[in-house]
């Protein structure tokens, strides 16, 4: 029989050695793992704060730019006059880099409808709730041409007539001349009839846009209303 050895069941020194080596490689691949994956979460979290801020900055740029743009854009393709303040530029109808006297309280409203030829419809909140039928897109309030130098106006016997020789003839509402163009109010041919206050109401609506039409002057140059500029 062998002679026990208790010694056989303990690492020798060079064993141990190798064990502690190994042991010390492990830890060190864990720390250096460890340390990667807590510099790459420090960048990804520098990244996400940085894409905030720079969201945030943007949405602010953009909140500025469409204040600012605010009295020059008429959204679609309508302005509302509720801001008081504006009055003392007069009337704007900044599509057309054109502004005029308005001193009357309602709430007017304009669409230009450019089919060939521009033409601006217009109503108030105060008609439109009198008569839902003397909305902007009837137009019962009257509306304004914009006519270019020499541009042909048809007449209602179907014949033409230049601009220039349609207003020498009278048969012409109140009109500005601004710069390259014409710009001639006429009266609606629709007639609110829901009752005499959106009568009276229409009537007023349309002496409003006489008194625009009649005293337009330029609002803005070329070099800031480019084309629309007059």
């Amino acid at each position: 029989m062998a002679k026990f050895n208790p010694r056989a069941f303990y690492p020798t020194p060079g064993e141990k050695s190798k064990e502690l080596k190994k042991w010390a490689e492990k830890k060190e691949k864990a720390e250096t793992s460890l340390r990667t994956k807590k510099r790459l979460l420090s960048i990804s979290i520098v990244i996400l704060i940085s894409f905030i801020l720079m969201y945030v900055l943007y949405s602010v740029i953009q909140s500025n730019r469409a204040l600012d743009n605010a009295e020059k854009v008429s959204q679609n393709a309508s302005f509302v006059l509720k801001n008081p303040g504006l009055r003392k530029h007069g009337y704007p109808m900044f599509q057309w880099g054109v502004r005029g006297v308005y001193t009357g309280t309602m709430k007017l409203k304009y669409a230009i409808n450019d089919n060939g030829h521009q033409r601006a419809f217009f109503s108030s909140d105060e008609l439109v709730a009198a008569d839902t039928l003397c909305n902007i897109e009837s137009g019962a309030g009257g509306y304004i041409d914009k006519y270019a130098k020499g541009e042909k106006v048809t007449l209602k016997d179907g014949t033409t007539k230049t601009i220039e020789a349609y207003i020498a003839s009278g048969q012409a509402g109140l009109y500005s001349h601004v710069g390259k163009y014409y710009y001639v109010a006429s009266q609606s041919k629709i007639i609110c009839k829901e009752s005499a206050v959106s009568q009276r109401l229409q009537s007023e609506v349309y002496g409003d846009v006489q008194s625009i039409a009649k005293s337009f002057v330029s609002y803005c140059s070329v070099q800031i209303c480019g084309d629309t500029a007059p």
